[in-house]
């Protein structure tokens, strides 16, 4: 983001005010991510994964998290009759800021630099709408998406974002299992990654084995981490069977 930031920095559109704002970047990012299908029949990965995790004969409870934008995780919910109550850290393309929330301009107020930021309320919101609200005219809102980007510009939706990682590092400091599916270790990442870090629970890591080992060193030896595999399909069969 920070590069891209550089390499087009018209990415950044000045509001009225002339307080910079990367609305026309993120409404851009949404359109893009809400492009993500599932396949039809139900053979997707995360399809194939939520079954084999209502397989599991240890009738455990499990609580889902992604840090992806999209919310294919939620569709896959959706159609095998599941609740999509799915922990977004990082936000998603879908959740669109409501009334009620208070823009502030330069004021210092908001996370990064305080020059536009949104504190409302969001809720996940059909595709379809979500394309109809970008496409209204002069609309400068856009998703709670968090962006990836020192000193952030802009924010939507800092409470909903701040509880959702609240409710992650309490979820991962009580769960006796942790699986990370895709996702590489990142210190600067504050909010979710001191908590993995410090969970007595077991990890179970898919993904790259040297991003693993990175992993299993933060955590050190006293705490169990463990290599499935470099490959989501083939991990899915044997994710259940270690938790």
């Amino acid at each position: 983001m920070a590069a891209l930031m550089q390499l087009y920095p018209k990415a950044v559109q000045p509001l009225e005010t002339g307080a910079p704002s990367p609305h026309t970047l993120m409404q851009d990012m949404t359109r893009f991510f809400l492009s993500f299908e599932l396949a039809y029949g139900g053979q997707d990965l995360y399809s194939r994964f939520l079954v084999a995790l209502l397989q599991s004969p240890n009738g455990m409870a499990v609580h889902l998290a992604t840090l992806n934008y999209e919310h294919l995780l939620e569709r896959a919910m959706g159609r095998l009759g599941l609740r999509p109550a799915v922990l977004r850290p990082h936000g998603g393309c879908q959740l669109w800021p409501e009334k009620g929330g208070t823009i502030l301009v330069g004021r210092g107020r908001a996370i990064g630099h305080g020059m536009h930021s949104i504190s409302s309320r969001v809720k996940a919101k059909h595709a379809l709408r979500i394309s109809q609200l970008l496409n209204q005219v002069d609309q400068m809102k856009y998703p709670c998406m968090a962006m990836y980007l020192p000193g952030k510009i802009t924010q939507v939706g800092q409470r909903y974002l701040r509880r959702m990682q609240a409710r992650f590092q309490r979820r991962v400091t009580d769960s006796r299992t942790i699986i990370l599916i895709g996702v590489r270790p990142w210190d600067s990442d504050t909010h979710l990654w001191p908590a993995i870090y410090t969970a007595q629970g077991t990890v179970l890591f898919v993904g790259s084995r040297g991003d693993c080992d990175v992993l299993a060193s933060r955590r050190g030896h006293g705490r169990r981490t463990l290599f499935v595999s470099d490959s989501f399909e083939e991990a899915i069969s044997v994710l259940p069977g270690e938790m």
